[in-house]
């Protein structure tokens, strides 16, 4: 008889414990809200005084952080690892050249991304050029005008008309460039957008293609320039 109790105490540990290691926990969401960090412990919550708070919580087990080739996966409530963001720009000096009525000049630079932010990461650019000059390309007081507004996508300009824009392509490049067939213009008071993404990403690529043409009716040649700001940021 004794021995019948036992089998069947070591049988009901068993399947105690093999229900514990099939346990699936989600994230809590519903079309309203979603929880990204639900967790079951024994207990947690805040600690607080007059002078410090603090979020803990007892009873989690195996928690870090987990990664291969394709998946990266914070296991544990509280746990956390220290907000990484690498941006790089190939190139820093572009030069279109000798601009003329009967072509339209480009030339690129390719802008980098790697974040661990867990929403993922926005670049966006600006006209740097000093302050009190109108930005676009410029010559002294002569100027080559944007093709547009910041933000508003319009398609390629033709050659012989005077224009000064971007178009950037990639698997995040901002949907209002259409793949490479809309271009888009920097501006000193509004930013423009270039590319995001939603999630991790490691060494996201964007090409950045710089364009500008001249009518016959542009000033008189000249060393025509412009600075371009970028910035980016990870949506920790």
């Amino acid at each position: 008889m004794q021995s019948l109790h036992k089998k069947i105490i070591f049988f009901l540990i068993f399947l105690v414990l093999y229900y514990l290691q099939t346990v699936n926990i989600f994230a809590m969401d519903s079309s309203s809200y979603q929880v990204e960090s639900d967790v079951l412990n024994e207990s947690g919550g805040y600690t607080a005084s007059s002078n410090y708070r603090i979020l803990g919580n007892l009873g989690e087990s195996i928690t870090g952080v987990s990664s291969s080739d394709n998946y990266k996966i914070y296991q544990g409530f509280l746990t956390t690892e220290v907000p990484i963001l690498n941006f790089s720009i190939s190139n820093n000096i572009i030069n279109l050249g000798t601009l003329t009525s009967i072509d339209t000049k480009t030339a690129t630079t390719t802008l980098t991304v790697s974040t661990n932010a867990i929403s993922g990461y926005n670049v966006r650019a600006f006209d740097g050029t000093p302050a009190g000059i109108t930005n676009g390309l410029m010559s002294g007081i002569k100027k080559i005008a944007d093709a547009t507004t910041p933000n508003v996508f319009i398609d390629l300009p033709s050659s012989g008309i005077e224009h000064f824009g971007i178009v950037a392509t990639g698997n995040h490049a901002s949907l209002g460039y259409a793949s490479g067939t809309k271009i888009n213009s920097l501006d000193n008071t509004t930013w423009a957008d270039i590319a995001s993404f939603t999630g991790f990403i490691s060494e996201d690529v964007i090409t950045v293609q710089y364009r500008a043409s001249i009518s016959d009716a542009t000033p008189a040649s000249g060393n025509f320039q412009s600075i371009a700001t970028y910035i980016a940021t990870g949506n920790f």
